[in-house]
């Protein structure tokens, strides 16, 4: 048994193996799947964050790719904006250790500190606000929760 999947990639191989049908993929097109699958997620985590966006003033690609691999949303937009963890603390007026565990996620914010920084950064305040907050209880957990 033996399919195509596109002319220009080599056969899919098909075999039974213990009454299971099984597919012998070349590494390329598995390499197609992959990339396939990331952009995907890359797309889920924009979805996402539209929906914390519902206007769609536009959250810049970057942004949404570095929080979509992971980074704490504070940090996503702080780099973005070319700040550096000392120039934003002064902006929010709060202290390079505080603003550096909200970036690590070993603090979460409270909402008055969240809207700080997100007027610091530019940044809508419902879009901050509410990213920080979630990434806080579902990934980060809250730590002392104080400045």
């Amino acid at each position: 048994m033996n399919k195509r999947v596109k002319s220009d990639y080599p056969p899919v191989r098909f075999f039974l193996l213990g009454g299971e049908e099984y597919a012998l993929v070349p590494l390329r097109l598995l390499k197609v799947v992959d990339d396939l699958e990331e952009l995907e997620d890359e797309l889920l985590a924009a979805r996402a964050l539209q929906e914390h966006d519902p206007r769609g003033s536009g959250i810049p690609a970057a942004v949404v790719h570095a929080i979509a691999g992971g980074m704490h949303p504070v940090r996503a937009w702080r780099e973005f904006r070319g700040l550096t963890q000392e120039k934003l603390a002064r902006m929010a007026r709060i202290s390079t250790t505080c603003l550096a565990q909200l970036e690590r996620g070993t603090r979460q914010p409270e909402p008055s500190l969240a809207r700080a920084l997100s007027h610091a950064l530019d940044v809508p305040p419902e879009v901050l606000v509410d990213v920080i907050m979630d990434d806080g209880e579902s990934t980060h957990g809250a730590a002392d929760g104080g400045r």
